[in-house]
Formats: structure tokens, sequence, C-alpha cells
């Protein structure tokens, strides 16, 4: 379901290069805790383009291939001590069925690398505006 909701936007988007790129919800910590301050929900767009149910993760679809890509944030083992196992990326990507999962730190360079396009040196990058969009610097 999610796989062909990814396709109706990219083909709506009606562009030849370049990805479209939707940051899912985050959760933020109180103090030093395990505590979370909210109760986590995933932001709407992400949720509907990915299904994806763990926070702070980051969705893009390459446009002219129709390749999809899930970035998860890498956690330190400490985490594991609190909040359970570690799941891997090879778990995110038959769960969520996307083609390709990375870390978020890595988002960049897993970008340029599938593009490989020589004609054109800059990327489009086609992302959400609004209230709640959040940008990498």
């Amino acid at each position: 379901m999610h796989r062909e909701h990814r396709e109706k936007v990219r083909k709506g988007l009606n562009k030849m290069s370049g990805f479209y790129v939707v940051h899912g919800g985050g959760e933020t910590s109180l103090y030093d805790t395990d505590t979370t301050m909210n109760v986590f929900q995933q932001e709407s767009n992400f949720q509907y383009l990915f299904g994806v149910k763990e926070p702070d993760c980051v969705g893009a679809v390459h446009l002219s291939s129709g390749r999809s890509f899930l970035f998860v944030p890498k956690l330190p083992e400490e985490y594991q001590v609190w909040m359970g196992p570690l799941k891997s990326k090879k778990w995110f990507k038959e769960k969520y069925g996307v083609d390709s999962v990375a870390y978020v730190e890595d988002m960049v360079d897993t970008l340029v690398d599938e593009e490989k396009s020589e004609e054109e040196p800059i990327i489009p990058i086609y992302l959400l505006r609004g209230t709640n969009t959040f940008l990498y610097r």
C-alpha cells in the first residue's frame, strides 16, 4: 500500500531527476531519562508514504527510478539497556518494504551515489514545506 502511495506522488511530481524527501516525527526525551515528554505520534505524510512507526526516520524516493530509501537513526549500543534490542537495517527493509535502508548520517552520500547524473551537478531535492517541516543543515 505505501509503495503505491509513493509511486502516485512520484508520478504526480512529473520530474526527471532528484528525490522527494519526507521527515518522520521525532521523540523528545525528558531530561536524561528513558521517559519521553509526549506520546510519540508519527508525522502523517511520512506515515502515508512509508508506514514507519519508529521515530526520527527520513524517507526518500528517487524520481527517475522510483527506488525508495529509508534513513534510520544510528543508536548507540547503550540504548538497548533501557529500550530493548536494536533493530537492524535489514529488519527495517523487510518490515517496511523499501528498496534501501541506511543511517540518517549517511543520507547525503547515499542520495548522491544513487543519482549518478553526470549532466546535472546539483541534485534537486523536493521537500514538504510547512509548520511541521524539519530541515537538515
